[in-house]
């Protein structure tokens, strides 16, 4: 029941996340990460040298993949420094004779969307990632959220992956992880 309401949770905030972001009182600030620019505070310079390490958690649906990706796969994303076409996981134990790598793909590039900087004592703040499908690739929009205290590193991060297809909710996961 708990893992239910987390997701329902987690479910209203992305969708919100997804259709109100100008309703919102925060200070948003959007980074494009393809044109290089920057808009208000943060500054680019914010996310330089941090690493996203993350371990997964749970996973609701499977990714448009053939590596799919298991509860302990574990993972690493540098915002500044987006892949291109997929996200590689690696896991303990993994025999390539067996099994395809993990991975999670995507249609379009990987791109930072908005910087929200929060202070810790109320919600943190947060790097949201986003990638649009294209009909020659998945097909659907990849959104993953990052939330911490802080932008530095040490900090603990729960990671959100949303994978949406034609208006529908495809896979959801979260993970577990540091800034490095």
């Amino acid at each position: 029941m708990k893992l239910l309401r987390h997701l329902v949770t987690f479910a209203f905030m992305l969708t919100g996340a997804l259709t109100n972001a100008e309703d919102k009182p925060a200070v948003v600030a959007a980074t494009n990460a393809v044109a290089g620019e920057t808009v208000g505070d943060p500054k680019k310079s914010d996310l330089d040298g941090l690493v996203v390490q993350g371990t997964m958690k749970q996973i609701i649906g499977v990714f448009s993949t053939y590596g799919h990706v298991h509860i302990g796969d574990t993972f690493e994303l540098e915002p500044t420094n987006l892949p291109k076409e997929m996200i590689k996981f690696t896991r303990p134990h993994f025999d390539p004779k067996k099994d395809v790598s993990p991975y999670v793909p995507f249609g379009g590039p990987l791109t930072v969307e908005k910087v929200e900087m929060g202070s810790k004592e109320i919600a943190g703040s947060v790097i949201r990632l986003t990638s649009e499908g294209t009909a020659n690739r998945t097909g659907g929009n990849l959104v993953i959220q990052v939330r911490v205290e802080e932008l530095k590193s040490g900090s603990k991060a729960k990671i959100y992956f949303y994978e949406t297809s034609g208006g529908n909710i495809r896979c959801m996961a979260e993970a577990e992880g540091v800034l490095k």
